[in-house]
């Protein structure tokens, strides 16, 4: 529900998601400068989004690096490492 977010709460609004695809199914002129226009959601051809893998894992710093300053990769590696590529996942 986005109505709390909108310029105009009393319209039933739909916050639409990047990469979905529609298509026209058909238009209205209603004159005055107002289409009405009606569309349906398709399935691209290609998933443009993948869903992202949810891990319940926490970056702790080993003791021994405790002091010392690490790059990003050193401090992620064993969250990189522990993530699994979901079955639907295509190679790039």
């Amino acid at each position: 529900d986005i109505k709390k977010h909108s310029f105009v709460p009393s319209e039933d609004e739909v916050l639409l998601l990047p990469a979905r695809q529609f298509q026209v199914t058909s238009c209205l002129d209603s004159g005055n400068g107002l289409h009405i226009v009606q569309i349906k959601e398709i399935k691209p051809q290609y998933d443009l989004l993948e869903p992202v893998p949810v891990s319940n894992l926490s970056v702790q710093p080993k003791k021994s690096l405790q002091g010392k300053s690490t790059t990003i990769t050193g401090a992620m590696g064993g969250q990189f490492a522990a993530m699994q590529l979901q079955p639907q996942t295509k190679s790039k």
